[in-house]
């Protein structure tokens, strides 16, 4: 498993000598006695934590066999979150009752059924929305639709 958390870390290396911290070589020899960290992953520019975890859960599971039912819902639930304007994050996951979401309206109905509809290739009606209480119902409905 040590292989898959590898592919979050960051390829870029920078030696800590360079910081602007360390006022001199002396400063920093000092720091990489004590600690031994002679140099760090650096993300490149625009690239998240979310980003590298991400990654390393698309090779794991390429290689335990392509069950990507968890990996999908993660993609959904970012294409979903992408809809609203000022809900937080964290407050859009599978188990949340989405209707009861302050932003949640009928106009935000529609741009669901259209984001499914272009991101997932998938048909959602109005019963769909109506049916569906949490997040993971709502992809479980899309994901039931995407190969037929």
């Amino acid at each position: 498993m040590l292989k898959y958390a590898a592919a979050c870390v960051p390829s870029k290396i920078e030696e800590n000598e360079h910081l602007d911290l360390f006022q001199n070589f002396g400063q920093y020899e000092k720091f990489a006695l004590h600690t031994g960290v002679e140099r760090r992953r650096v993300a490149s520019e625009g690239q998240t934590a979310s980003d590298l975890c991400l990654e390393a859960a698309e090779k794991l599971l390429k290689e335990l066999g392509g069950k990507k039912k968890i990996m999908d819902l993660y993609k959904f639930e970012e294409k979903f979150f992408s809809l609203f304007e000022v809900t937080p994050r964290h407050e859009v996951h599978g188990s949340v009752h989405f209707k009861t979401l302050e932003e949640w309206d009928s106009m935000m109905a529609l741009e669901t059924i259209a984001m499914v509809d272009e991101e997932f290739d998938v048909e959602l009606n109005g019963d769909d929305i109506r049916y569906a209480k949490t997040v993971t119902e709502l992809f479980e409905i899309v994901q039931s639709r995407v190969n037929e």
